[in-house]
């Protein structure tokens, strides 16, 4: 819909119906210099795809996604790809529970520091491939509803350098027929890194 306007600064959407609108795929993509968006009261009820959303938006600083209904959502792939000036993202109302792929949700957005994913339901995701890539400023990821299918986000985190990570896993799920090798996830030498479980084992803290 608004593809490419690399010079529109602002967008009021604050009377549009999206009652019946599926896909809102590249909606603000490569809107490079889109700063705020109003999205009023906003039904995303029927919403499939949230792929590359606002890919793009360099200087899309916050959004107030508190609105969104995404529980029909299957693919939020690259929502917020290079979105570099955002600091915090608050998708603590999305719904996952339909979702099978959120590769690259956050890649390239550098300047953020903490990102709250705690109501994420991994269930079903098929593809977790990149979401914090190259974010080198986060300071803390609220992961504590993770369950073992998504454990590829944890190495994919630790094979890059943070100069200080927090990443909360309290209620990491692992059924009690699925073996794993917590050594193998997490024993590499990473002193600026904190990870906390509370529920594997009794009690761990790494």
């Amino acid at each position: 819909m608004f593809l490419g306007l690399s010079n529109i600064i602002e967008i009021d959407l604050s009377n549009f119906d999206f009652s019946y609108v599926t896909t809102m795929k590249s909606m603000f993509k490569d809107c490079k210099h889109l700063k705020k968006i109003d999205f009023g009261n906003i039904n995303t009820s029927k919403i499939v795809s949230m792929q590359s959303t606002f890919e793009n938006c360099y200087n899309l600083i916050i959004i107030d996604l508190s609105k969104f209904d995404t529980s029909l959502v299957t693919t939020f792939e690259s929502m917020f790809y290079n979105c570099s000036s955002f600091k915090s993202i608050d998708t603590s109302n999305f719904n996952t529970k339909n979702a099978v792929n959120i590769s690259n949700m956050f890649a390239n957005c550098n300047q953020l520091i903490s990102i709250n994913l705690s109501n994420f339901d991994t269930s079903n995701i098929k593809n977790m491939k990149g979401i914090f890539y190259s974010c080198k400023n986060i300071k803390y990821i609220d992961l504590q509803n993770l369950v073992d299918n998504s454990l590829d986000i944890i190495t994919e985190l630790l094979d890059n350098n943070y100069n200080s990570l927090y990443i909360n896993l309290r209620y990491f799920k692992i059924p009690n027929t699925h073996k794993i090798n917590l050594n193998s996830v997490f024993g590499v030498d990473k002193s600026n890194i904190k990870i906390c479980i509370e529920n594997y084992n009794d009690k761990i803290l790494y």
